[in-house]
């Protein structure tokens, strides 16, 4: 025994000179972020980002691509590999892992794919294989096994048959889970009561606004009304719904470090803070609900003791500038300032000074050094998100803090900026559809609270350009049950009806009128929110028909519309104004929709945080010419720094247009010229002229979600009540294949491939 415990005694001491042999040659020591965790490897910031010290296993042949990007390291294939991993990296890393038991490595991956973590350690390799992923992100946690040093990390991600993927890198951290206990728990001892913040449970609120700046008097009179009558017809109202489903909401368990936050799992996951919370607080205001008012104020405290009103701890750490600019800030920020304004009644002198310096500090503050540094979101959407919470927290500071008025002044002239700058002379907007609502929605918001509080007419302050945006919604409309085109960053799941209803009251001739109609005719009776309600008031009946041609020469959209048999044919066609972004690879696509039915879609982007997203941005997932060349995934620029701009002409009858899209190939095109020629509405004629300068050929698609079939050189794809039959040229080879989207569904695309580097590929298709 004695010799025994003299063997473990020598173990033990040479395990401690090396390992103090090993703090000698200076081991690297990960940056802390909590009293738990510590950060590895930053993939999310490339000033001080690692990322080129991985050593990447070549992977030409199935077309990988990994490249630091401006939130993470992201990588694509083409293909899944012959044999082994579609990515394998590798570095050094020398890391003192002693104070942690776990390795957590934080990406997004492809559907099926598995991953697999080495890491090589004082106690020898360890190793961690995945699941499958779902496409979703991911949280990989390791067991360290008592390592002390972490001496390299081998990453490795197994593709399935997904075809063409992609995903991205955010880190990698070292937890210890007994101390996460601790970390977390801080934020578990909030009651309900809030003693010293709150008026006692037996105040009786006089259920008027603090200040009237989101509600007078008599818009909450004109809403009682709504309700009386809501009840009178349906037995319930829209508040009554809204209450019923508040009741049991409890703030308080939504309160963490980041109130709403989203870089790691534990706060996507969480039951997190919600904006029913404000309108919890109108309907409160309108039922004259104490305990619902109470709720309300809840949250807003609940809010205030959260530690950040931001992502997660990669824009709090302690060696970075890197943030993610103030969506999240805005949210909370403006949930805050409307419970302060309809529940302010509720809260004591210490619960306002706490909710007042949180608006402040969390929420102005940062939201003014994102638009200090940030010029670029002036010319797209974001200045607008950012805008609506800015200005809501500052009409209610400017009650408590007077100074803060030309502030306030600030961000009301800095939205009509962003209208004037983002929207084209044509009235156009090149985000598309989905992010122009937005623009229109929360900026027209932001000026209407503005004038109201400063007592100016909301209409004479609104921006002219506004009134130039008739043609954009000729363009973007859709004649099937989809309210728009799902073209760019955007779905076809409907526009916001705040800004149509808008935009329908500033122009009561233009087609947002009719757009305004078929989304309300849609909604059940009394579902409407009630501020929507109000502004449907203000518009025509009905609006009119879409005109037979539109062309829209800043933006480059082009559309014909059509009818056959009484059945409305569109054409639409993307061009693309210079260096436009949130757009895709699409510059000549094509959209074409019959009798209801889109039969040559644009599937749009789908969730951001699923990484087929990336795929649905490419030209292989939108109807367009493009070159084959082995290995490769052949793709132009995007955003293209060029103008290309179909031209064109039509009537109720004939349709024709050009458009030359053979710049931003990389080189690959020396000619692509597309044209249409319909001559009459069943008859449309595609034909490509193009010349290559690298690739065997080209490959036309035609992208549906439609059932098909090919027969002989005939592809016929089946609408409810219509058909399309597409006729390829004899030289052409033809396939049908079944893509992969989101949620499980399947897109299908038909190819017809020519293999010549320069000549003409015609179609036909009949509509019948």
């Amino acid at each position: 025994m004695k010799k025994t415990g003299l063997i473990i005694f020598i173990w033990a001491m040479a395990a401690s000179i090396c390992y103090a042999v090993s703090l000698d040659k200076q081991l690297r020591n990960p940056i802390p972020v909590n009293t738990a965790e510590a950060v590895l490897e930053i993939f999310w910031d490339p000033d001080i980002s690692d990322f080129s010290q991985w050593e990447i296993t070549p992977g030409e042949a199935h077309g990988l691509k990994i490249f630091q990007n401006w939130g993470a390291v992201d990588f694509q294939w083409t293909v899944k590999p012959k044999q082994g991993p579609a990515l394998q990296m590798k570095r050094q890393v020398w890391a003192d892992c002693s104070k942690y038991d776990s390795l957590i490595l934080s990406l997004t991956t492809p559907q099926q794919s598995i991953v697999k973590i080495i890491a090589g350690t004082d106690k020898g390799a360890i190793t961690f294989t995945s699941k499958p992923s779902e496409g979703k992100k991911l949280e990989l946690l390791m067991d360290l096994n008592g390592a002390r040093i972490i001496e390299e990390l081998t990453l490795e991600i197994y593709a399935q048959d997904e075809g063409i993927s992609a995903g991205w890198l955010n880190w990698i951290m070292l937890q210890n889970s007994e101390q996460l206990k601790i970390h977390l728990d801080q934020w578990n001892h909030f009651d309900d009561k809030w003693i010293k913040h709150l008026k006692s449970e037996d105040y009786q609120p006089s259920f008027d606004p603090a200040y009237g700046i989101f509600l007078t008097k008599d818009e909450v009179d004109l809403l009682r009304d709504i309700h009386k009558k809501q009840m009178k017809e349906h037995g319930e109202s829209y508040f009554s719904r809204l209450a019923l489903s508040a009741r049991n909401y409890q703030p308080e368990k939504a309160i963490k470090q980041f109130a709403r936050g989203n870089t790691r799992l534990r706060d996507d996951n969480a039951s997190g803070f919600s904006s029913i919370a404000r309108k919890a607080a109108v309907a409160a205001i309108v039922l004259k609900d104490k305990e619902l008012l109470r709720i309300a104020a809840r949250n807003a405290l609940s809010l205030a003791v959260s530690q950040y009103w931001d992502h997660g701890f990669n824009t709090q750490f302690p060696l970075s500038g890197w943030e993610l600019r103030a969506f999240k800030r805005s949210y909370c920020m403006e949930d805050t300032a409307w419970i302060m304004d309809l529940a302010g009644e509720l809260f004591t002198t210490a619960g306002r000074r706490l909710v007042l310096r949180k608006l402040s500090e969390e929420g102005a503050g940062p939201i003014n050094f994102c638009t200090w540094r940030h010029e670029y979101i002036f010319d797209c959407n974001q200045l607008a998100f950012f805008n609506t919470g800015r200005m809501a927290g500052y009409l209610v500071l400017e009650r408590e803090y007077p100074r803060v008025k030309s502030y306030t002044d600030i961000a009301f002239n800095e939205s009509i900026e962003n209208i004037e700058r983002a929207i084209a002379s044509d009235g156009g907007y090149y985000e598309g559809p989905g992010y122009f609502s937005s623009v229109v929605r929360r900026n027209c918001m932001v000026i209407q609270q503005y004038a109201k509080a400063r007592g100016v007419d909301y209409s004479a302050v609104l921006p002219e350009i506004l009134k130039r945006t008739d043609q954009f919604a000729c363009a973007i409309a859709s004649t099937t049950d989809k309210d728009h085109l799902a073209i760019c960053d955007g779905d076809d799941d409907g526009l916001d009806l705040q800004a149509m209803l808008i935009l329908a009251a500033l122009m009561p001739d233009s087609y947002w009128v009719t757009m305004s109609h078929k989304m309300m005719n849609r909604m059940t009776p009394g579902s409407m929110d009630p501020f929507d309600l109000l502004l449907s008031r203000q518009i025509p009946p009905q609006g009119p028909v879409l005109p037979e041609f539109v062309f829209l020469p800043e933006t480059g959209y082009m559309c014909s519309h059509r009818k056959l048999d009484g059945k409305d044919v569109k054409l639409f066609i993307m061009g693309n104004m210079k260096g436009a972004d949130h757009c895709h690879e699409d510059k000549g696509s094509f959209i074409l929709e019959y009798a209801g039915d889109c039969f040559a879609v644009d599937i749009g982007i789908g969730s951001y945080k699923d990484p087929l997203h990336f795929p649905y941005k490419h030209c292989q997932r939108h109807n367009m010419l493009v070159p084959i060349d082995d290995g490769v995934r052949v793709a132009p620029k995007n955003p293209i720094p060029f103008d290309i701009k179909p031209v064109g002409q039509g009537d109720s009858q004939k349709f024709a247009a050009e458009i030359d899209a053979s710049v931003g190939w990389n080189g690959y095109y020396k000619k692509w010229v597309r044209r249409w020629n319909s001559p009459s509405p069943d008859l449309i004629i595609i034909e490509d002229e193009y010349e290559l300068s690298k690739g065997k050929g080209v490959e036309f698609y035609w992208q549906t979600l439609l059932p098909c079939k090919i027969n002989g050189r005939m592809v016929e794809i089946q609408g409810k009540n219509g058909t399309a039959i597409i006729e390829a040229p004899e030289d052409c080879g033809i396939r049908i294949e079944q893509l992969p989207m989101q949620k499980g569904a399947e897109q299908n695309r038909i190819a017809i491939r020519k293999l010549s580097r320069s000549g003409t590929l015609k179609i036909s298709v009949r509509l019948q």
